[in-house]
């Protein structure tokens, strides 16, 4: 329209312009022409965005068909970069139809689009195939659009013209060890041979030096159908997506070696088509490599023979059997008083974004009280809690920890710790007297101030270090003893079966290879004097990672992706002990020795005495005394959390009582009485007995409050939606599972999730969570875009509890084996580290020097609760350690016994 208007003020154009406008405007007000590959909308246009104006609108119809870039031409023959549109009374705009181009691992729906939820935008100038290979790297991106806007949700699709939604393949593809797995591809030809399961495909093809690959498929007439044969090829290039007839497939690539080169990532099996700089003449690779790394355009290379290429972009890959693609890694400039590290960044905590690096770190360094970090892309942040993730060509630089002044914690009884005290993924330092309890901190959020004043010594508050002397809402930490007595006679243990396969849980995964761009993206401790693979595993959990790995015997490594952290190949120099427990091995130099994460299932409820003085002193619902017929153990937990108690009891079928001092609750001791049906279900729940409380914890989750929401959500991610079996701790589970750390109810049925507080609550109070939820109307979840707010914290580990055990023996796996003779250095902590080597998630420790281990729950408490757990452990005169066929039970990595069920 601009053209047209400069046309119509030139005089030797009005004639013509006239005429061509009127002959437009006549077009538009009839019916608009049909143009193939094209859909004509009336009375819309669309103003901007023009790429030329042509003679005609055939001419623009077939211009716009030619050219890449062009989405759209309207009746003025205009063609156009841009397919939006909005109403203008008597004109045509042809939007161009959608031919979705084929991503591996994404399914395209043509003229959809999704609003809202974006979390990176490329630019108009970047290339789909960059848009889904990014979407690959990052685990929050769920598809993306024809704009290369990378979304965390694609669930709400909504038609848009001539746009295409790519979603992220829905289907699963396991990892195997030296290939590269892709859902929904398909390569027909060079076959091989079939064979049957994944398992079967992956022994043949890895045996056959002719083989380079192998599509899992299944056939049949629905998606539920499970995928049945392996059909090896001799060629996988060129795959597809999946054809008719065929329910899923996998395409798994036989990764080529790929040596490492510093300061480069590796994609095995991988190559990038132009943009070349050359390929120097008999370079090995590090030659090329060292080549690129002195040329500031050159992004990446390959290890093609004869000589490697490259290249000045590595944007748009394609598959490529034996080739290594090694993209450039960002080079980081130092900004004094930060540590930087390549190819990374951190998402949330925002407090404003400057013009570039240089600006940050001068803005981030005025602000010393509440920038924490900086990206080199000039992005401030507040802190880098919760952890960093990769992104290619960009610096994350975090403030670098308070310096331990001289002499500071160094006297006689005094113990140094490096803690993050206030959750801001910085490490503070805390000094403890071991003598008299004197305590002060050193934290950025201070200054790093070494005064009296600025450390709070000798008597700083809970506040100078919250996460280690704040006591833990919802949940208290029991750690007294029972006395000594004397010891019982010795048990007969019987004979220790076969070991089972080590069981799922925080399972060892094995020693695996490491290099610069890390299997595991995150380090949680370094240069650490005290770390043992307890204490890696606690900061895992702390941070929400399901995988973690120890390094070099002080390295604490952690992230969420197994195929990326097993993805080098397996290693057999994990051999370096750990600084905090040298009978632990903490991997080596640049290999991991890898666990995953796993919490163990909850246990039964535990029996105790009560009496008439009441050891849970809150009787309710106050000031209601008597017996409820609608008693369940869920109903009286519901009770205890509204009324701000955390642990509580059932008794005798009808009754709830509550308080928030576990150590008086369980002080009568276990009893044998919880006999009695729960009057609101006697059919499958026991509500304690005469005198005896069946005591549970509430959820260790904290109730935030009421919340308000709106379209762009307070917390991005849906993890249920119009379920009508929600209940609070259906979407408590559904966030841990996805390693969320805030989640809310709403309007009855909708689980939402996400991991930043501050975000979840800065559209204000509300008092509108009014609706209860489906799966339980005796909780609230949430109102009409309101939040029932809460977050996740997984409980510390409780007391142990012991139980009778007999000779055909609970807990049936005797550690260590072959040995049955009592062990005289015998611990509670020595049998849990037998217990995890061994692959079994509950042991318990008897008669002072045994140790029984297992992985049924059920079986370990079978027997019921025991007094007999009076036997000193003979490793440790300290502890107890069981007694005659009595266990002393816990679970690995100390999860409770009294916890809820």
């Amino acid at each position: 329209m601009d053209s047209l208007r400069r046309r119509l003020r030139s005089p030797k154009l009005v004639p013509i312009v006239v005429v061509l406008l009127v002959s437009h405007l006549r077009a538009a007000t009839s019916a608009c022409t049909t143009y193939a590959g094209f859909t004509a909308v009336q009375d819309v246009d669309h103003y901007g965005d023009d790429i030329a104006q042509a003679n005609t609108i055939d001419e623009a119809a077939r211009l716009c068909a030619a050219s890449p870039s062009c989405r759209a031409f309207n009746s003025n023959s205009f063609y156009k970069t841009n397919a939006s549109y909005s109403p203008a009374s008597g004109y045509c705009f042809w939007v161009k139809n959608a031919n979705c181009p084929a991503f591996v691992g994404f399914n395209a729906r043509a003229n959809f689009d999704h609003k809202g939820d974006d979390l990176l935008s490329l630019g108009a100038m970047a290339s789909l195939q960059h848009a889904a290979q990014t979407c690959s790297l990052e685990a929050q991106c769920r598809g993306f659009n024809s704009y290369a806007q990378l979304k965390t949700n694609v669930t709400t699709a909504q038609a848009s013209l001539g746009n295409c939604l790519h979603t992220k393949a829905a289907i699963a593809c396991p990892y195997y060890p030296g290939y590269r797995e892709t859902p929904n591809q398909y390569r027909s030809g060079d076959t091989i041979a079939t064979v049957g399961p994944i398992q079967e495909g992956v022994q043949r093809c890895t045996a056959d030096p002719t083989c380079k690959g192998f599509v899992f498929t299944g056939t049949g007439a629905s998606a539920a159908q499970p995928l049945s044969s392996s059909v090896l090829k001799s060629n996988v290039t060129g795959a597809v997506g999946v054809p008719a007839g065929v329910v899923g497939a996998c395409l798994y690539v036989k990764n080529s070696p790929c040596p490492a080169s510093v300061g480069f990532w590796t994609s095995p099996n991988t190559d990038h088509w132009g943009d070349a700089l050359g390929a120097p003449t008999n370079a090995t690779l590090a030659i090329a490599a060292s080549k690129c790394k002195a040329n500031a355009t050159c992004k990446g290379l390959n290890n093609r023979s004869p000589a490697p290429a490259l290249f000045s972009t590595v944007r748009g890959t394609y598959t490529a059997t034996n080739v290594c693609l090694y993209t450039k890694s960002a080079a980081c400039p130092g900004f004094a008083g930060f540590v930087a590290t390549p190819d990374a960044d951190h998402y949330g905590d925002d407090l404003l974004t400057a013009a570039n690096a240089t600006a940050a770190f001068k803005e981030c360094t005025a602000r010393a009280g509440s920038c924490k970090s900086f990206s080199s892309a000039g992005r401030l942040m507040s802190g880098v809690a919760g952890g960093t993730h990769f992104r290619q060509n960009v610096c994350l630089y975090v403030r670098a920890a308070c310096a331990r002044p001289a002499g500071w914690c160094n006297g006689t009884g005094l113990l140094f710790e490096a803690t993050d005290c206030d959750g801001d993924g910085i490490k503070d330092l805390v000094c403890t007297s071991l003598n008299d309890g004197s305590r002060g901190a050193i934290s950025l959020a201070r200054n790093c101030s070494a005064t009296s004043a600025g450390t709070g010594w000798p008597s700083a508050p809970d506040s100078y270090c919250p996460a280690k002397w704040e006591p833990p809402g919802g949940w208290i930490q029991v750690g007294s003893n029972p006395p000594s007595l004397p010891r019982s006679p010795p048990p007969r243990p019987s004979p220790r079966p076969p070991s089972p396969a080590p069981a799922p849980g925080d399972a060892y995964q094995g020693c695996y290879t490491d290099n610069i761009n890390r299997g595991l993206p995150y380090i949680l401790a370094n240069n650490d004097a005290t770390l043992t693979r307890s204490k890696c595993a606690r900061l895992a959990r702390e941070r929400g990672m399901t995988v973690y790995g120890l390094q070099i015997g002080f390295q604490c490594w952690a992230g969420t992706d197994l195929t990326r952290a097993t993805a080098r190949g397996a290693s057999t120099a994990c051999n370096t002990p750990c600084r905090g427990n040298t009978s632990e091995m903490c991997g080596g130099d640049m290999v991991t020795s890898l666990f995953t994460v796993r919490d163990p299932p909850a246990l039964a409820r535990t029996c105790y005495n009560d009496s008439s003085a009441r050891m849970l002193p809150y009787w309710l619902p106050a000031p209601d005394s008597a017996s409820d017929s609608t008693m369940t153990n869920a109903k009286r937990e519901q009770m205890a959390l509204n009324a701000g108690y955390f642990v509580y009891g059932t008794q005798y079928g009808g009754y709830c009582f509550a308080g928030n001092n576990v150590t008086l609750a369980v002080s009568l001791g276990t009893s044998s009485a919880c006999t009695t049906a729960c009057r609101g279900n006697p059919a499958t729940e026991i509500c304690g007995g005469a005198y005896a409380n069946s005591i549970s914890l509430v959820n260790g989750d904290a109730y935030q409050g009421c919340y308000a929401d709106n379209v762009n959500r307070a917390l991005p991610y849906i993890l249920a939606n119009s379920d009508a079996t929600l209940t609070r701790s259906k979407c408590a589970r559904l966030a841990r599972e996805r390693e969320k750390t805030v989640y809310g109810l709403q309007i009855g049925f909708q689980c939402w999730a996400g991991t930043n507080l501050t975000r979840a609550m800065a559209r204000g109070a509300s008092a509108a969570c009014t609706t209860p939820c489906q799966g339980n109307a005796a909780e609230m979840c949430g109102g009409d875009m309101t939040n029932s707010l809460f977050t996740v914290r997984d409980p510390p580990a409780l007391v142990r509890t012991c139980y009778n055990d007999s000779s055909a023996r609970m807990l049936p796996y005797w550690l260590p084996a072959p040995n049955s003779a009592s062990d005289s250095s015998m611990t509670n902590a020595k049998c849990e580290q037998m217990a995890l080597s061994a692959g079994y998630f509950v042991y318990g420790t008897q008669y002072g020097g045994y140790c029984f281990a297992g992985n049924n729950v059920t079986l370990a408490v079978s027997l019921g609760t025991s007094s007999a757990c009076t036997t000193i452990c003979r490793g440790n005169e300290a502890d107890i350690c069981g007694g005659a066929y009595a266990n002393s039970i816990s679970l690995v990595n100390g999860h409770a016994v009294l916890r809820p069920s």
